[in-house]
């Protein structure tokens, strides 16, 4: 009699589940969807204010602009001045939301969380055809789907208005596409559409596609050594690897440099703005030698943001230690050498903002469920990783996403956001105005609707050359108003005086909001 469920199929080598533990993996799948889910719709309507609102609202920003002034390539981010340009990535996530709000009438913050969401959950078919490669049955298959989707990593910021989850769905699709060149003889069309999909996807976010460029490399040595392990001759095989270099790593990434230079270019026709330019960048991006050295870096990655994908380091160390068990080693040591590459290039980025590790993560969570899988060949363990160690791993990803994120969800629920709407009402539509104390965040800006100049460094600074110039470009006519946040407000006369040279001196100070602000003193228009 036959005692597998059409989800207990085994892989082509290594152990066969039983029914029971088929259907209990299933069961554990069907759970974790629907906290993902549940986690997912959590805080749907709340303002984007909770972790790195900067970085959100930056992008939602860009996307309104989109709905205002039509899709463009030369995309504005106004909270450095005029002419407002300031692109990083090419705007591929930011024009689909902005269609989407023009196509649904959806309100602009849930768009940017549905289009991330959706692109979340596209990640499972690119990912589905990469372990069907790596000869998984269906019920490890979803074993891996299971942790993937309570990580409490990927179910927080896949419900953000940020570009992530894009990015990493385009590099699973090269990564896919990549692994079907190598195992054909015949792989053109994969190689096209790997160089396509590629480009799109650096594009999109470099940082990303980085991660994903070296996995594919050491996919590439995998693949190659099996072919001369096979006997295959030698030059058809190194061409075939120098064709995927030129074709999938050379094309993408000249693209992307181009895309860099002119964003480049248009960060340059403002002082103000110049400095974020990406040549002025390498230390942040990359970081010192020193810090790529030093414990304390390390130490701060694996245990504050690496810890985050598999809900705890002990898990992370189970599955390190799964390397020695024979059977997917191999594949093993690829997750980890791919997810140490992101952090390892990018280390300052890494170090600062717990998102970039949404992009190597996922080698993380492939680590963990082949670390399952091999534990299950070994007979003894087999039933203990199925029905204890796989739910544990679930169970405390689900109460670490608890724990970790939803109390800042929540905050951000109950935000005051009387700051914003007392600013609109005080301010024409087409006026600009002056934010101080608040770095350049475009929180804002972006919640005001109003285009911003934000001296957020002591070059810029007001009385500076370059703020000065900002200053006129924009004409003190079309300042409507000036706001001085935080400890900056201890410093009311320097600012009174900027604000009287504009031509506001309409004083209003709003403790609770922490900040003071100064306004046209025009017929008719008081403070509400």
């Amino acid at each position: 009699m036959n005692s597998e469920t059409p989800a207990s199929r085994p892989s082509s080598e290594g152990y066969a589940p039983e029914r029971a533990e088929a259907w209990f993996v299933l069961f554990v799948f069907l759970s974790a969807l629907v906290v993902n889910v549940r986690c997912s719709v959590l805080g749907w309507s709340y303002p984007l204010l909770d972790i790195h609102s900067f970085r959100q609202t930056q992008t939602a920003i860009t996307t309104y602009y989109f709905l205002k002034d039509g899709l463009s390539l030369d995309y504005i981010t106004p909270a450095l001045g005029p002419p407002w340009r300031i692109p990083f990535e090419f705007p591929l996530y930011q024009w689909i939301v902005a269609l989407l709000c023009k196509a649904t009438g959806m309100a602009l913050d849930q768009a940017g969380r549905f289009v991330s969401l959706v692109f979340f959950y596209l990640c499972f078919v690119p990912l589905f055809h990469l372990l069907k490669a790596a000869k998984l049955g269906r019920t490890q298959i979803l074993m891996f789907f299971s942790l993937f989707l309570v990580s409490p990593v990927y179910m927080f910021w896949s419900r953000t208005f940020m570009i992530e989850s894009l990015a990493l769905f385009l590099s699973l699709v090269y990564l896919h596409y990549a692994v079907r060149y190598f195992a054909t003889d015949k792989g053109a069309v994969y190689l096209l559409a790997a160089m396509l999909v590629g480009s799109l996807g650096a594009l999109t976010k470099i940082t990303t596609m980085a991660v994903f460029f070296f996995a594919s490399s050491l996919l590439a040595i995998y693949f190659t050594n099996d072919e001369f392990r096979a006997g295959k001759t030698g030059r058809p095989v190194v061409m075939k690897y120098l064709a995927f270099v030129a074709c999938a790593y050379l094309v993408p990434i000249v693209i992307t440099e181009a895309w860099i230079l002119r964003t480049d270019q248009m960060k340059e026709m403002n002082p103000m703005s110049a400095s974020i330019a990406s040549y002025k960048l390498k230390n942040w991006n990359f970081g010192t030698l020193k810090m790529k050295l030093s414990w304390d870096t390390w130490e701060s990655i694996m245990v504050n943001h690496a810890a985050r994908v598999v809900g705890s380091l002990g898990f992370l160390i189970l599955s390190v230690v799964a390397l020695f068990v024979k059977r997917h080693r191999k594949l093993m040591a690829l997750c980890v050498l791919s997810f140490l590459a992101g952090p390892a290039v990018f280390t300052k980025l890494y170090f600062m903002h717990d998102y970039y590790i949404y992009a190597s993560g996922l080698f993380l969570i492939a680590l963990a469920g082949f670390a399952l899988v091999s534990l299950m060949d070994i007979r003894w363990l087999a039933k203990f990783s199925v029905f204890l160690l796989f739910p544990a791993m679930v169970v405390v990803m689900a109460v670490m996403y608890h724990i970790n994120y939803e109390p800042t969800i929540e905050a951000a629920g109950k935000r005051d956001m009387s700051h914003y709407a007392f600013l609109k009402s005080m301010t024409r539509e087409d006026e600009v105005i002056v934010i101080i104390g608040q770095g350049w965040s475009s929180e804002t800006p972006y919640y005001s609707e109003r285009k911003a100049i934000m001296p957020w460094h002591k070059t810029i600074w007001p009385g500076t050359p370059a703020f000065n110039k900002v200053i006129a470009d924009v004409g003190g006519e079309n300042i409507g108003a000036v706001v001085v946040c935080g400890k900056c407000r201890d410093d009311k006369g320097e600012y009174r005086q900027l604000a009287h040279r504009i031509g506001l001196d309409l004083f209003v100070s709003r403790p609770d909001d922490k900040c003071d602000y100064y306004f046209r003193n025009s017929p008719g228009q008081e403070p509400r």
